[in-house]
């Protein structure tokens, strides 16, 4: 299958208005030899037929860091692109320890609320989300994922760190009859801080 699509490609370079088909003839041509390649590789794994993403998850899955570099390389992936296939595909497989490994790893290109939202949406535990809220850069979106967790203290600090009484007002009522008095206490106290430099 693979030398008729090159041959298919070739054939439409001899036109302009075919440019498309035959650039789509020597792509598919050539994941089709990444594809055998991978098989040739790990016996019992299929590849052929699926997409470069499915089988760049194919990779994640199975943990072979090069052949998933290969294909990133040969398909030219890039970086934002790469991570947020990382991240759903593991966030699919609820593989939490990897995708904390990942968030991790080194400074996301995506930043971390892809992560948060992928773990969230597969029924993350909290406590995997913690961790990865602890990561998001941004005070009030940090807030509000704790607050969205159920994690009144944290998200109080959050609040804190904008100097946002409204932001910790909004705290207080997300909180609602869950906060219990020592959470209650911290948010009043923070908020008379407020009014007290104010």
């Amino acid at each position: 299958l693979q030398l008729p699509l090159q041959r298919t490609a070739d054939l439409y370079t001899f036109t302009k208005e075919h440019a498309f088909e035959s650039r789509a003839c020597m792509e598919y041509a050539k994941l089709l030899k990444s594809q055998r390649k991978l098989e040739d590789s790990q016996t019992h794994t299929r590849y052929t037929g699926l997409s470069v993403a499915e089988s760049m998850s194919q990779c994640v899955m199975l943990g072979n860091a090069r052949a998933l570099q290969q294909l990133k390389s040969d398909f030219k992936i890039t970086d934002k692109q790469f991570w947020y296939l990382r991240i759903r595909t593991l966030a699919q497989a609820q593989d939490w320890n990897a995708l904390l490994e990942l968030a991790n790893e080194k400074k996301s290109p995506v930043g971390y609320l892809p992560f948060y939202n992928a773990a969230r949406e597969r029924g993350a535990p909290n406590s995997v989300l913690a961790q990865i809220i602890r990561k998001i850069s941004d005070a009030r979106s940090r807030a509000e994922k704790f607050a969205a967790i159920g994690m009144v203290n944290e998200a109080a600090e959050a609040a804190a760190a904008t100097k946002d009484q409204d932001l910790l007002t909004k705290i207080r009522g997300m909180a609602g009859t869950s906060v219990n008095s020592l959470a209650s206490n911290a948010i009043e106290g923070i908020r008379g801080k407020f009014h007290g430099s104010g």
